[in-house]
């Protein structure tokens, strides 16, 4: 009895180590999601390319959001773009989440 306590003991700390391993929280990033919307009609905006620092982008789903995943400690630019808008440009700093992002019409 005493070993097979052991045995489960064991078996949930290697387990809880392997999830964190594999795709667990990662303390150095952060999850930040934005809704994209056009500054006029506060309408959602579909297909709108999120990059950042060039090196990353995503798009818009239909219902103008995005899930955005920033390093913590290093500042970034974002720039938001979609035919017909401006084009803007934000600091991650300035992205909490749920935000909104306006973009106008050209």
């Amino acid at each position: 009895m005493k070993f097979v306590s052991i045995l489960m003991a064991l078996l949930l700390c290697v387990s809880s180590f392997a999830s964190v391993a594999n795709g667990g929280p990662n303390p150095i990033k952060r999850l930040v999601e934005c809704h994209l919307v056009d500054a006029t009609t506060g309408e959602a905006l579909t297909g709108v390319q999120v990059s950042i620092d060039g090196s990353m982008t995503l798009w818009s789903d239909e219902e103008g959001k995005v899930v955005i995943e920033l390093p913590v400690d290093n500042e970034s630019t974002i720039l938001c773009s979609l035919v017909s808008f401006e084009t803007r440009s934000l600091e991650t700093s300035e992205l909490q989440n749920g935000s909104i992002i306006y973009l106008s019409e050209k």
